[in-house]
């Protein structure tokens, strides 16, 4: 009845006071496009795959871009 308002890695960005650093994949959408980490809460949480930040490059070599961080 009480659903939690923060995920524990939201916890885990407040209590450690840094910023995300995991860029994700909306399973949504159909498209090539990374969400900065920024942005995670744009995209549901049920969509979201998160890609860790040293594996950007190969998924930007394989076709892949980062999105705007806005």
């Amino acid at each position: 009845g009480d659903p939690l308002r923060l995920f524990p890695f939201e916890l885990r960005f407040l209590a450690q006071r840094r910023t995300p650093d995991r860029w994700l994949i909306d399973l949504d959408r159909s498209d090539d496009t990374l969400v900065p980490p920024q942005r995670y809460f744009t995209v549901r949480p049920e969509s979201r795959l998160f890609v860790a930040a040293e594996f950007v490059p190969l998924f930007e070599h394989a076709g892949w871009r980062r999105g705007a961080p806005s």
